[in-house]
């Protein structure tokens, strides 16, 4: 054997010896790597909606601050169950707060909208989350930044110097707001529903809290966000609206048995 093949069979056997055990430690390690980054991708929880972030909100709107509000209604928002639950309550009900007994619109006026809080938790026995006190300017504002709304109104409307058909109609700010006061829970869900066909949640619920005096904040909102997104892209929502019927008790209002019944369906939070 000539030298020179001596010299190529040795170099081929020793890169055979060291290069090979080497390049096969490395190519079982990546394999192993990459089942482990592929098992950390499977592991790796997706975001996880609780019954604990299930959230009732009072809304209240006056015609102009400081005026007592005379536009109440709790929404009842619930990712975990794709469930929204809408009702209003009338300013004029009568009920009480500690030793303060009036309407809510009285209450309002006596302590704010902590106190009409209280006041609609002991009358309806459910739990508040969270609070928004808005102006008509403030309604106004919104709806027009939202590119006006469209609604059906089943009959026609009459507020201040605003006068409105049946039929469908377009909304800006101002006619929005009269529509709210007659028929409360539609144009809430008309809201609701322009508010779904949001790109930036995040943002435009922002500019909707700089608008009005309420306790839900920026960790509400990123706290609840992906359960929104994923409700909105589902579009199968169930929808609660329990008829609230009231008898008077002690010269206050109280709900009916029936009505108490619908209202733990509705705004329950176990």
């Amino acid at each position: 054997m000539s030298n020179n093949i001596k010299i190529a069979f040795i170099s081929f056997f020793i890169s055979f010896v060291v290069l090979f055990p080497t390049s096969v430690f490395f190519a079982i390690n990546f394999l192993d790597l990459n089942h482990y980054n592929a098992k950390q991708a499977e592991a790796k929880p997706e975001f996880i909606i609780s019954k604990e972030q299930d959230m009732n909100i009072l809304f209240a709107v006056c015609r102009k601050n400081p005026e007592p509000a005379d536009v109440y209604t709790i929404i009842k928002i619930s990712a975990h169950d794709n469930l929204v639950s809408i009702a209003n309550l009338p300013s004029d009900i009568t009920t009480m707060v500690n030793t303060k007994q009036g309407s809510l619109k009285e209450l309002f006026d006596w302590g704010g909208i902590d106190y009409v809080k209280l006041a609609v938790e002991n009358l309806m026995n459910i739990t508040i989350d969270r609070t928004v006190k808005a102006d008509n300017y403030a309604v106004e504002s919104i709806v027009d930044k939202l590119g006006g709304i469209e609604m059906t109104l089943s009959e026609g409307v009459t507020y201040e110097n605003i006068s409105l058909t049946s039929g469908r109609q377009f909304l800006d700010g101002a006619r929005f707001c009269a529509v709210l006061r007659n028929q409360p829970i539609n144009a809430m869900l008309a809201i609701g529903d322009k508010l779904t066909n949001q790109t930036d949640i995040s943002s435009t619920f922002l500019y909707i809290a700089n608008l009005c005096v309420t306790d839900i904040s920026a960790y509400d909102i990123e706290l609840h966000k992906n359960g929104w997104k994923q409700m909105i892209k589902e579009k199968n929502i169930e929808l609660i609206i329990p008829q609230l019927e009231f008898e008077t008790v002690n010269k206050h209002q109280k709900l009916k048995s029936n009505s108490k019944d619908e209202c733990i369906k509705a705004f329950s939070k176990e």
